[in-house]
């Protein structure tokens, strides 16, 4: 991804994806919409993501229990999609709180 600057829309559903390597830094300051529904992700880290324009994010229909450092890393996130995944319910209802401070739509 490192030649895709314009890049705006990244639709990797459907794929069977269970890991996404998050060694490596990942800069697209133009997306602004990620759809990684339905796929088979147990875990997520995006520590190392830099996605400042991402504004809407599916993660629906995964295998994910929690996220690292999910909402500081996308300032510019409006719309977050969680449903149909194994969410620990402790960090959900975290999470759901800080949503909501953010107004962030889910």
């Amino acid at each position: 991804f490192a030649d895709m600057k314009s890049l705006t829309l990244l639709t990797l559903h459907r794929n069977m994806l269970t890991a996404i390597d998050t060694k490596q830094p990942v800069s697209l300051p133009s997306l602004e919409s990620l759809f990684l529904q339905h796929n088979k992700l147990t875990y997520l880290d995006t520590g190392l993501w830099r996605m400042p324009a991402l504004q809407k994010v599916d993660l629906s229909g995964n295998q994910l229990g929690y996220l690292f450092t999910f909402l500081e890393e996308f300032p510019a996130l409006k719309q977050l999609e969680l449903h149909e995944n194994r969410w620990n319910c402790a960090w959900l209802y975290k999470m759901m709180d800080r949503m909501e401070i953010r107004n962030i739509q889910h």
